[in-house]
């Protein structure tokens, strides 16, 4: 009888997590990207809700004209990288013929408020990787979290 509980408890957390609702939880201003080689965005994202979850990166341009919009799932306690100009295991945030993005912005929205997630804008036509982080404005915070 214990078995058939927990099992129906597991399956019910699936489930919930599976159909959860997403909620925007970041907007980072000032995203850019201008080729292959040249300004790349990235975000990374953190789940440490407990169970695996959905993100989505939503970039638009300056003037608001939505780019791409693209869903992710995460495991938990994993980072995934959303990238402009992505490499090898990054999700990429762009579309086939896309040039130039001028400080735009990126919405970040999850099925769990327990994510945390970075941003950082880096010239990819060097050597290494300089660049600046973007501040992000956290909406819906985590309970019993301070940003």
């Amino acid at each position: 009888m214990k078995s058939v509980i927990v099992a129906a408890a597991i399956v019910t957390l699936t489930a919930t997590a599976a159909s959860a609702q997403e909620t925007v939880i970041y907007r980072f201003a000032g995203a850019s990207a201008s080729g292959a080689n040249g300004l790349n965005t990235t975000i990374n994202c953190t789940n440490f809700s407990g169970l695996p979850a959905d993100v989505r990166a939503a970039l638009r341009d300056s003037v608001g004209n939505l780019l791409v919009n693209i869903t992710s799932p995460i495991a938990n306690l994993a980072t995934m990288t959303f990238a402009t100009n992505p490499g090898p295991g990054e999700v990429p945030l762009n579309f086939p013929g896309m040039i130039v993005v001028p400080a735009g912005t990126v919405a970040i929205a999850a099925t769990t408020l327990a994510m945390i997630c970075s941003a950082q804008v880096f010239d990819s036509s060097g050597g290494g990787r300089t660049g600046y982080s973007l501040r992000g404005v956290r909406f819906s915070p985590y309970p019993g979290s301070e940003e």
